[in-house]
């Protein structure tokens, strides 16, 4: 970025008071940098309008917000909770899908291995008939 001082055009760094010392006139409604109203009173805030209080001087504004911070506790709590249970019942359902999957794919491996025995020894039979 660049901003211009004295007719010049200057880069402006992350340092913004780089670009505005030397050349910053004093403007209509500007507050001095000494934090003064008229150079004699000092600007502050006062604590007391920070919080708000009840009649009774208790302060309303804690414990209203400590309600809500639980509330959207709850609220995290229980949509999280809510997620898990879900994804554990799709990973119980995977699982028993998974563990039918095994069970035929080993029937159909020992059917298959029955066959196989089955044609050697017909094989081995129809051989030791031919030596013979």
């Amino acid at each position: 970025m660049e901003c211009i001082v004295n007719g010049k055009t200057k880069e402006i760094t992350r340092r913004r008071e780089e670009c505005f010392t030397g050349s910053r006139r004093k403007r209509v409604g500007d507050v001095p940098d000494s934090g003064t109203i008229n150079g004699t009173e000092p600007i502050r805030t006062s604590s007391q309008n920070c919080k708000r209080r009840s009649t009774s001087g208790s302060d309303v504004s804690r414990n209203h917000s400590l309600g809500k911070i639980l509330k959207r506790l709850r609220f995290i709590q229980d949509e999280y909770i809510s997620y898990i249970q879900g994804h554990q019942k799709r990973l119980e359902a995977r699982l028993d899908e998974s563990r039918e999957k095994e069970a035929i794919f080993l029937k159909a491996v020992h059917e298959l291995e029955q066959e196989i025995y089955d044609v050697i020894s017909t094989e081995e039979i129809e051989q030791s008939e031919l030596s013979k």
